[in-house]
This record gives C-alpha cells, structure tokens and sequence, in this order.
C-alpha cells in the first residue's frame, strides 16, 4: 500500500493533489519545485520536506506525482532513473509511454477539474482517470486513488486524451466567452454579476437534460436578423469571428 509520497510540482493542480493526499492521511514527505519559495509554501501546507533538488528525494519513497506543464514532463522523468519508486504524472494530454525506458513502474493520475490555488473543492468528487504500466501498479494506484475520490475511472492513455479535449471545449473555452462577455459588459460600465443568474441556471439546466436539448438563442432559432444586429455592435474582428463561427456551429447542429 502507498504510505508516502513526493510532489513535483508547486503549481494549482500539486497544491490541490498534495492538500487531498495529506487529508487522507497519508504522508507527504517532500515538495519539490527548481524555486525553493515555492515548494515551501505548498510543503508548509501538508507539513512536508520542502526541496528545490530531485536528488534530495528519498530514492525508495513509494510514489512519485509529477505535476508540472505538460512540455516539462520529460525532462523531470529523464532525473527519476534512480528511484524505486511508483511515478505518475497527473496530464490529461501526456501519453504514458512518457516513461519509457525510465520508469519500470508508472502510471497516470489524472484529475478531471478547473483547479486555481485559492479555490477550496470538494476533492472527493473530482473523476480521477487513472492508467498503469501493469494490472500489479494498477491496483496500487487504483487503491491510493480511491483514498482521494469517490470517482476513479480506468482510462488508457487515448481515451484520456479524448476527455482531455473535451475538458478544454467545456472549461477553458466557455470561461473565454465569459471573458468576452465581460469586456462587452465593461465598456458599457455594467457589471458582469448580471449574466451570474443566466450562467447558473444555464448550468443547472446540463445537468437535467443534455446540452442539445438546452440549447437557446438567435443561432439556435436560425435568426440571422438578430445575428447580424448582434455583429454590428461588436468592434473587435476577433470577437465578430468567434461569434460568426459559433453561431454557424450552433445552426449547424439543429439543421433538419
């Protein structure tokens, strides 16, 4: 059973990874990050060993997470070749054969949220997607991830990168539009809390019927009056495109 553990990784996803590990009650010895300031401030958090060196890790410590960006993760696994331990990384997009050659025991962790540091989340309904070198690791970190989550889901590596993409449509390019939404609320000095009830019910709405049968608005009606009024009160190009494309996306989808 996995008893300890070493965070590489200072960043939004390791604060919340390390917090949910040591909530569970086991140990975290050691944060690493190549800036010591930062690996103390999450190391003070989960009373662990704060290091900015790979090389102060205990080598038989019994598992790695590494939680760094994604074009990092090679670079950190080529430093691991010593340890005896079970590593994993936690990237939606990252192929596990990244441990090739290094690592005889590996796997992946990958947990299926929005994460910023100062954000408290109820971790334990988070989806962990989870994959090893082996059904022998599988079980281990399957058992430790179920420490974490009440959600743990067997994925390989190209299913995995499948919910990837669809994490960024359903995150990161939705929070865009809102992005957007605000700067059109801002230069008329009107509050972005306006659109707070429309987003909640909007959500709210997904989780009783499917996004296609929620659908609403002048793209989804076929309302190219209303479409075209819309354009010219929007000054930015990119704007206008984004706009154009989404809303022939929308139509699209609802063509007979």
């Amino acid at each position: 059973m996995i008893s300890s553990v070493a965070i590489i990784g200072s960043g939004n996803v390791a604060t919340h990874l390390a917090k949910a590990i040591f909530n569970a009650g086991v140990d975290v010895k050691y944060v690493y990050s190549p800036t010591l300031e930062n690996s103390s401030v999450l190391a003070s958090k989960v009373n662990a060993v704060a290091v900015d060196s790979i090389s102060e890790i205990d080598r038989d410590i019994d598992l790695l997470i590494i939680s760094i960006k994604d074009d990092a993760i090679k670079d950190v696994v080529e430093d691991l070749k010593e340890f005896n331990s079970i590593v994993v990384h936690t990237s939606g997009g990252i192929n596990i054969d990244v441990f090739d050659g290094v690592a005889e025991k590996c796997g992946v962790l990958y947990p299926l949220q929005t994460f910023s540091k100062n954000r408290d989340l109820d971790f334990p309904k988070i989806p962990l997607f989870i994959e090893a070198c082996n059904n022998d690791i599988l079980s281990e970190i399957k058992e430790f991830s179920k420490r974490l989550s009440s959600n743990v889901i067997e994925a390989d590596s190209s299913r995995r990168k499948i919910m990837h993409v669809a994490a960024v449509f359903a995150c990161n390019f939705v929070n865009h539009c809102y992005d957007i939404a605000s700067q059109i609320l801002e230069k008329e000095g009107i509050s972005f809390d306006v659109l707070l009830p429309l987003i909640e019910e909007t959500t709210k709405k997904i989780s009783e019927i499917t996004p296609h049968e929620a659908q609403t608005g002048p793209a989804r009606r076929g309302d190219s009056d209303v479409m075209n009024a819309h354009l010219q009160q929007i000054d930015s190009a990119s704007m206008k495109e984004i706009y154009t494309l989404l809303s022939k996306s929308i139509t699209d989808s609802y063509k007979k």
